[in-house]
């Protein structure tokens, strides 16, 4: 990927990211395709796991997060990328609205681009720390 390319990659991701932490529907959607797929890996004990197709569905995602989760600060520790995926390694502290718990963990972001937007988002994380601190039982810290 050429560095022009990268800086477009990393403004977007920036947009992105705040838009997510803010849980702004409008804000997200201005960064996806029509096409979009999001597949956030988890068990049915966590309620917005699941593939998310389109913005309504991206919209859907940001309604059910919103309802269960507290973003409080994600930090991106790497970011690879080649001609149209980038992966990002991050560190980053979640709160779960309904019971309280918090959840400190890492994750792995995979993004692929289309038109200098994110075409698919897919999230590998530490599930069980996210389904504990949802059924109000201790979360895991794995950072």
């Amino acid at each position: 990927m050429s560095t022009s390319n990268q800086f477009i990659v990393t403004q977007l991701l920036d947009r992105f990211y705040e838009a997510l932490k803010a849980l702004s529907p409008e804000q997200l959607t201005s960064c996806v395709t029509e096409d979009f797929m999001l597949d956030w890996q988890g068990s049915d004990s966590i309620p917005w796991a699941g593939r998310w197709h389109g913005v309504n569905g991206l919209i859907s995602f940001v309604k059910v997060l919103n309802e269960k989760l507290q973003i409080l600060e994600v930090q991106r520790l790497k970011q690879f990328s080649d001609q149209d995926t980038t992966v990002v390694l991050l560190r980053g502290h979640w709160k779960a609205k309904e019971s309280g718990n918090e959840v400190r963990a890492m994750a792995c972001n995979v993004f692929t681009f289309e038109n200098q937007k994110i075409k698919s988002y897919t999230v590998l994380n530490n599930s069980v720390a996210f389904s504990e601190a949802l059924s109000g039982r201790t979360a895991q810290s794995a950072v």
